[in-house]
């Protein structure tokens, strides 16, 4: 599931099990509880986010009642009209392109394809937001506004089994 900010262009991905309501609400969950109430959930027509908004909108008045106390709004946009998510629609293409390129043909554990994902979250949220110029020595990305002094990577290690010995590149 690919989160992203119409504001600072920052990205939140997260990997679920399936395309169901209840598997989009417990990202949902997960989203508010790092990042806080998103003033506006813009989704586009898929059956799941369908689902999940008529089930808040009509069936659990106290959960629709606590969100617009927090000032979250949910809309969708125009059926047929895919276009209306741009911005999303080309975060989901860079990110599949990512991970076409990171995996090939592998077939990779669910916590390293975890980490892949997070990884290119990453990459995404450093991504300058502005034209880049060679003078420039200050870089805008959406990483700035989540988290200024944020330090983003760590050295790999890697594990040689046979040797029970780590090196640190």
């Amino acid at each position: 599931t690919l989160l992203t900010c119409f504001t600072t262009r920052a990205v939140h991905l997260e990997l679920v099990d399936d395309l169901t309501a209840e598997s989009f609400l417990t990202v949902l969950r997960r989203f508010v509880a790092r990042w806080g109430y998103p003033e506006l959930i813009l989704s586009d027509n898929a059956s799941q986010f369908q689902l999940v908004f008529q089930t808040i909108n009509e069936q659990d008045s106290q959960l629709t009642n606590f969100l617009t106390k927090k000032g979250m709004v949910w809309n969708n946009i125009i059926p047929k009209a895919p276009w209306s998510g741009g911005i999303y629609e080309r975060m989901i293409g860079i990110t599949k392109n990512a991970l076409r390129k990171a995996i090939g043909r592998k077939l990779l554990k669910e916590r390293e394809l975890i980490t892949l994902i997070t990884g290119i979250e990453s990459i995404h949220n450093t991504r300058p937001l502005t034209y880049v110029n060679f003078d420039d020595s200050i870089v805008l990305r959406p990483i700035d506004f989540i988290s200024p002094n944020a330090c983003l990577s760590i050295p790999t290690v890697m594990m040689i089994t046979k040797t029970n010995l780590f090196l640190i590149n």
